[in-house]
C-alpha cells in the first residue's frame, strides 16, 4: 500500500506539503496542489476506502438535509459543505505534543501514526512534521512510521529504528493516539528500553484507562474537551430544534498537554 512518503517522493514536495494537500488547506500554491494531486491519482494513494467512507458519509449528510433532520457532526471538517460541526485543533495538539519534547531536550523524535487515510492522522502527523521543521530537526524516513492496523505496531519496522546505534535512533516518539502510545512502551519494555528513561513518550486522546494489556506508566498525552463537546452538542442540537441558534454551526475546540509519567528531560 502507498504512503504519504511514496506521495512526497513521486511530486518532489515536502511531508508537510503533501499533507497540507489532502487537509485541503490553502497554504499550497495551485500548481503544487496539482502536482500532488496528479501523484496521488497516479499512486493510487487515496482513492480507496477513505474515499468511499466519505463519499458515503456525504450521502448521509446531504439526505438528512433534505429532510430537514437536524444534526451535528463531530470531527468529519465536512468544509465543503455547510454543516453544524465541532472540530478537534488536532494539529496544534500534535505541536504542543512535539514542542513538550523539544523542551526536554529530545531532538531525535519519531512518529508512529496510524491509518493515514484517516483525516485526524494526517492532521496531527501535520502538526508534528511542521514543529520539527520550525525547530530546524531533521526527520529521518525511519521516524515516521505507521501501524499494521489500530491495534498492531509494525514490529519489523519499529524494531530496525530502535536497534539503530545510540546515535541514530530517537529518543522520543510521539504517537497519533494512545492505543499506539500503549503498544509502542509495551515493545519498548520488552525490548529492554526503559521508558521514559530511555525512550520518552507522548500520546494524543488522555485515555482515562488502558485496558488490561497495559501495565506501564501514565502517558503524557494531549486531552481533548470530550465532556465540554458532548455538553455543547446537546445545548446546539436543542436550539437548532427551538430555533434559537443560527446555523450552520462551527466550532473549533484547543486541546491540553497533560503531562504524566512518560516524557524525562535527556
Amino acid at each position: 500500500m502507498k504512503t504519504i512518503k511514496d506521495v512526497a517522493a513521486y511530486s518532489g514536495v515536502s511531508l508537510t506539503t503533501v499533507s497540507r494537500v489532502v487537509n485541503g488547506s490553502d497554504k499550497v500554491s495551485p500548481k503544487t496542489k496539482a502536482k500532488v494531486d496528479q501523484a496521488i491519482k497516479e499512486l493510487g494513494y487515496f482513492p480507496n476506502n477513505a474515499a468511499r467512507s466519505l463519499v458515503k458519509k456525504q450521502a448521509m449528510v446531504e439526505h438528512l438535509q433534505e429532510v430537514g433532520f437536524p444534526f451535528l457532526l463531530i470531527e468529519n471538517n465536512f468544509q465543503m459543505m455547510p454543516v453544524n460541526q465541532f472540530l478537534i485543533d488536532n494539529v496544534a495538539g500534535a505541536r504542543d505534543a512535539v514542542n513538550s519534547l523539544i523542551r526536554h531536550n529530545h531532538k531525535r523524535i519519531a512518529h508512529v501514526m496510524g491509518n493515514p487515510n484517516k483525516k485526524v492522522i494526517l492532521e496531527r502527523l501535520n502538526g508534528y512534521i511542521e514543529t520539527m521543521q520550525d525547530n530546524g530537526l531533521l526527520i529521518q524516513d525511519y521516524y515516521i512510521q505507521n501501524t499494521l492496523s489500530d491495534s498492531t505496531l509494525s514490529l519489523p519496522k519499529f524494531r530496525e529504528m530502535m536497534n539503530r546505534p545510540k546515535g541514530e535512533r530517537p529518543t522520543a516518539i510521539f504517537c497519533s493516539n494512545d492505543k499506539i502510545a500503549i503498544m509502542v512502551i509495551n515493545e519498548l519494555t520488552e525490548s529492554g528500553f526503559k521508558v521514559p528513561e530511555d525512550v520518552s513518550v507522548v500520546g494524543f486522546d488522555n485515555l482515562n484507562t488502558y485496558g488490561f494489556s497495559y501495565r506501564g506508566p501514565r502517558i503524557t498525552s494531549i486531552s481533548q474537551p470530550l465532556y465540554q463537546i458532548g455538553y455543547d452538542s446537546i445545548i446546539s442540537i436543542d436550539g437548532v430544534l427551538q430555533g434559537s441558534i443560527e446555523t450552520p454551526i462551527n466550532k473549533f475546540y484547543p486541546t491540553t498537554l497533560e503531562e504524566h509519567e512518560t516524557v524525562c528531560s535527556l
